[in-house]
């Protein structure tokens, strides 16, 4: 072979192209946000099946403990805080009515965290950024 261009395997002139205006028009953005939301969503779901704050700590126990789980009663908080609603460049969890009392705790409830809050652990971190770095990367 002479000097010169020579062709290598990669990506296409049109697929860089291609890229790229992904990232100008939100494209990306939105795909980016989407990878968040399914990560967040995980988590809720596993702190509510593990009965632990996404930080590690297990919940308290109830002060009269009854058959089930904790935060389990009628199902309603679980299934509305993996209700996840993309607004933009956030997301957004839903609450049912007590939800947030059961996230914060108040003076008579202990705080049951769910949903992931900073300082987020490296670990959840790391795995958030990968998972939309990911969804950047396959923008097609």
């Amino acid at each position: 072979m002479g000097d010169g261009v020579r062709l290598v395997s990669g990506p296409s002139l049109a697929d860089i192209e291609r890229q790229l205006k992904g990232i100008t028009d939100g494209r990306v953005q939105r795909k980016m946000t989407g990878a968040l939301a399914r990560e967040v969503r995980a988590d809720i779901k596993r702190a509510f099946d593990t009965e632990t704050a996404p930080s590690g700590v297990r919940w308290k126990p109830l002060k009269r403990p009854r058959p089930g789980r904790i935060l389990h009663k009628s199902g309603e908080t679980r299934r509305t805080a993996t209700r996840i609603l993309l607004f933009g460049k956030s997301i957004r969890v839903q609450l049912s009515p007590w939800g947030g009392f059961h996230q914060s705790g108040t003076s008579r409830i202990p705080a049951r965290p769910f949903i992931p809050t900073d300082p987020l652990p490296p670990a959840t971190l790391a795995r958030y950024t990968r998972a939309m770095l990911e969804a950047a990367a396959l923008n097609r």
